[in-house]
């Protein structure tokens, strides 16, 4: 059953058994973060954790957290309702543990976050390196958009993570925060080129890759809508939620 408040779930899964499911499965060539989604899927249908981090990969095992409307009780029960598949069976389900998160939280109050994101744009015109309505990184539309200037990824990305958070609310009134936080600080820790794996929805097409950034940002936000900060929380941020990006951790609160 389904409920209101929103759980942080964590959850562990044997690397070798989803290795296996997803070279049996002609997934071999997936990203991990695919490969996790279609065994959490599997495995919990439509109550999976979404969106999902992946936190600690070790020899053995792989740990991830994610946000779910389910409770580690509820889960097991989804799991353990039908037979589970091959890709299901990577699930360490006795290492399934939860926690509800705040269901209330104080206007002004200021936290810490830390997001795994992809930030990335849709070209809203072709051009000579894409067509309009292209996924594109935004750092490299931004060097697109001034070619003869130097321009900063950090400084980028910064401004993209802001427009993820505060863009314009009801009738672009640009007083209401979409996402129910100020953001005070940005800092991006940790970039890399990521090689993605991803099929399209609804038949047996072949796989495609792709490359898109990913990129490690960590700061600080400031609440002002409790309600649109606790959406917020429960979409994730960005592209490619469903897949191991956009899950925002939070880190101690703190007033003004």
């Amino acid at each position: 059953m389904s409920s209101d408040a929103l759980h942080m779930v964590r959850v562990q899964l044997t690397a070798r058994d989803l290795y296996g499911a997803a070279s049996h499965a002609r997934h071999a060539n997936a990203d991990l973060g695919y490969a996790v989604h279609w065994a959490l899927v599997s495995a919990f249908g439509d109550a999976a954790p979404s969106p999902f981090v992946l936190r600690r990969e070790t020899g053995r095992n792989i740990e991830v957290l994610g946000y779910a409307r389910h409770d580690a009780t509820e889960l097991r029960r989804a799991a353990h309702g039908g037979e589970l598949g091959r890709a299901a069976r990577a699930i360490v389900l006795a290492s399934l543990g939860s926690k509800v998160m705040p269901t209330r939280w104080r206007v002004g109050s200021r936290l810490g976050f830390e997001l795994r994101a992809c930030p990335v744009v849709r070209m809203s015109s072709s051009g000579v390196h894409h067509r309009r309505g292209a996924e594109v990184d935004a750092f490299l539309a931004a060097c697109r958009r001034s070619p003869d200037a130097a321009v900063d990824r950090g400084a980028v990305y910064r401004a993209w993570l802001c427009r993820q958070f505060e863009g314009p609310g009801a009738e672009g009134d640009r007083t209401c925060w979409q996402g129910g936080v100020r953001v005070l600080d940005v800092t991006m820790r940790r970039f890399r080129r990521a090689r993605l794996f991803r099929r399209e929805q609804g038949g047996e097409r072949p796989g495609r890759r792709l490359e898109r950034p990913d990129a490690t940002l960590s700061g600080t936000l400031e609440v002002t809508d409790a309600g649109r900060f606790s959406r917020l929380m429960a979409r994730g941020i960005g592209r490619h939620r469903a897949f191991g990006f956009g899950m925002l951790l939070l880190r101690r609160e703190t007033t003004c």
